[in-house]
């Protein structure tokens, strides 16, 4: 029995969106001078199966190889979807709470990105109004754990606040769409209007939008 290891993962191109190759079935010898063929990553159950004897040969490792080419990709994946989610976010709320926001005395003084290994994780828009002693903060958590979408006002100098509007991060559309719902319902009802303008305080008992 001839035992065969999977070469460097730095010579194969790991595709998700191909089926296997039919040069990279048993039979066919990788030559470490040429560019290996792409291998495509069908389903959990296909690494599995990749240690399977196939035509009188055993490649015991590659689907170790696999997995770890898998991995990789995965995790480029991801990072791809937080960093548009975040960065799309950034984008769009600032469009739509920017100008209204300054239009009730506020600033923005910051857009705080968090990230976690690297890794783009949650944003918090941060805007101020001095005069009436106010900070909102939007914020953007879209990732398990977190909360999602939230609105915060604080009283500066104090320890209260109010959470105006949430949308947790499972009950977001991919367009971010419930930004223009949010928007319409915080400026669209007076109640919220007079807490953000600073014209009155009160803490409310729960939050007014909560999808």
């Amino acid at each position: 029995m001839v035992e065969i290891t999977a070469p460097n993962m730095d010579f194969m191109q790991v595709r998700l969106d191909k089926l296997v190759s039919t040069n990279c079935k048993a039979g066919h010898w990788f030559e470490q001078d040429k560019q290996y063929c792409a291998l495509g990553l069908t389903s959990p159950k296909y690494f599995q199966s990749a240690a399977a004897r196939t035509d009188g040969i055993l490649f015991p490792n590659l689907h170790k190889a696999l997995l770890v080419g898998s991995n990789a990709l995965a995790t480029q994946s991801l990072q791809r979807m937080t960093t548009n989610k975040i960065d799309n976010f950034n984008l769009k709320a600032e469009i739509l709470f920017r100008l209204v926001l300054e239009k009730y005395g506020y600033i923005l003084e910051e857009k705080k990105v968090n990230e976690i290994n690297g890794q783009k994780w949650s944003t918090h828009h941060i805007y101020t109004n001095n005069k009436a002693k106010l900070k909102i903060v939007i914020k953007q958590e879209p990732y398990y754990t977190d909360y999602g979408f939230s609105f915060f006002i604080h009283k500066l100098g104090t320890d209260k606040y109010n959470i105006l509007y949430n949308v947790p991060h499972e009950k977001q559309d991919k367009e971010d769409k419930f930004l223009n719902k949010a928007y319409d319902d915080l400026f669209t009802n007076q109640e919220l209007i007079d807490i953000i303008s600073g014209k009155t305080w009160k803490e409310l008992r729960h939050i007014p939008f909560q999808t």
